[in-house]
């Protein structure tokens, strides 16, 4: 069996559709946040996650800051994107019910598929919306990550197989010391690690292999988008320069 592993997709629904005509068969999929928020599309991209009915659907903390109008954000130029887009984009091309279908999004998983257990968040099992797992995390603040309700996550028949997360941006899979894997897919909308292209990840449940996986797409057409709406050139040159280098790492 085969688990589709998306997360980050930011309103790039050209990104997104390229994922999609890409992945090939999967019988789960798993959606780990950020829907909206930097992209020109996040209507476009709910409907078509709608029609793709994931089996695990996160809140992540883009779609959160739409959802209530405020961003928890930092200073420097990626950030201000996020926070013009938030305050006046996104947040004023959002429907009053497509807020509050955000801001009811879980923002924490366990979901069991035969034998296998997985917990799926966002940022990290301790912190959900905020936390950050990268793969360069030694052993002792990897497992701090994750610690959901203050209890390690522990590796016994039965329990917890592996962990999913994004938020980072960056794909990454690694095992820790309790036997519990960690797998991170990436972003569909604004790749990061030096790679334009959508990233995403197929999990084959019955080896549990991660395979990560990278796919052109209409980069031009989301820059077109994205010009139409954004007054500030600053953060336009910060979104620019972020979809066509993939070098982008304010999340």
């Amino acid at each position: 069996m085969k688990m589709l592993v998306i997360s980050d997709i930011h309103g790039n629904l050209e990104a997104l559709e390229a994922v999609l005509g890409d992945a090939g068969r999967y019988d789960y999929v798993i959606f780990l946040g950020d829907a909206v928020n930097y992209g020109p599309s996040p209507l476009d991209v709910l409907d078509r996650l709608k029609q793709l009915a994931p089996d695990v659907w996160l809140q992540g903390n883009h779609d959160r800051a739409v959802a209530s109008k405020r961003a928890r954000l930092g200073v420097g130029y990626g950030y201000r994107a996020a926070a013009e887009l938030v305050r006046r984009i996104t947040y004023e091309l959002m429907p009053k019910e497509e807020r509050a279908f955000l801001k009811g999004l879980p923002r924490l998983s366990r979901l069991e598929v035969g034998s296998r257990v997985f917990i799926l968040a966002h940022g990290s099992p301790r912190d959900p919306l905020y936390g950050c797992i990268h793969p360069w995390y030694t052993e002792r603040r990897l497992l701090r990550e994750l610690r959901p309700g203050g209890v390690y996550l522990e590796k016994s028949p039965g329990d917890v197989d592996a962990v999913l997360v994004g938020h980072t941006h960056v794909p990454f899979s690694r095992s820790t010391s309790a036997s519990i894997a960690v797998f991170n897919p990436g972003s569909v909308g604004q790749p990061g690690g030096g790679d334009p292209r959508a990233s995403y990840a197929v999990l084959d449940l019955d080896s549990l292999t991660f395979e990560v996986r990278r796919v052109k797409y209409d980069v031009a057409s989301v820059l077109r988008k994205l010009r139409g709406l954004v007054g500030d050139p600053e953060v336009y040159r910060v979104l620019e320069t972020s979809l066509l280098t993939g070098s982008y790492s304010d999340y």
